[in-house]
């Protein structure tokens, strides 16, 4: 098998008694992106809920957003689940952003295309569900090269 050259990782970076410093990484064989942002401590456990057992149906999506846009320095992220076709053939959506020190708009943004199926989505979900809060912890959607992936 080749090495994977897609996924979608989650990293715990930093954490305090009240919350998280999650790094949120997407990247496919031609292009990634990644991002640092601010969560709260059950924040990989609610994305994992929210994306659990996808897709009921055929024009299920899902829609998930990270961080904010008005702490300056930081980021955040937006990822976006939905259905390719009626085969089992799931679409991912990864935008990321990080915002200027002390502006108002976003200072650079990515938007990763990652392509999945439905058994690699319920791995991640148990991947988020038994992280830790400990740095370094991390749960990754690994996505193997084949004709749906890139």
């Amino acid at each position: 098998m080749k090495k994977n050259t897609s996924a979608l990782k989650i990293e715990i970076t930093w954490f305090d008694d009240h919350v998280l410093e999650l790094r949120l990484s997407a990247w496919n064989a031609n292009f990634s992106g990644r991002a640092n942002f601010y969560a709260a401590l059950d924040e990989p456990a609610r994305f994992a809920k929210h994306i659990e057992g996808f897709p009921t149906h055929r024009d299920d999506v899902r829609e998930y957003q990270f961080g904010s846009t008005n702490v300056p320095g930081w980021g955040g992220a937006t990822v976006t689940l939905s259905c390719k076709d009626g085969s089992g053939h799931l679409a991912l959506r990864v935008s990321v952003h990080r915002d200027t020190d002390g502006a108002s708009a976003v200072a650079q943004s990515a938007t990763v295309r990652l392509h999945t199926v439905p058994a690699a989505i319920d791995e991640f979900v148990h991947g988020l569900r038994r992280l830790r809060v400990q740095v370094g912890e991390f749960a990754e959607l690994q996505i193997a090269s084949s004709p749906f992936t890139e």
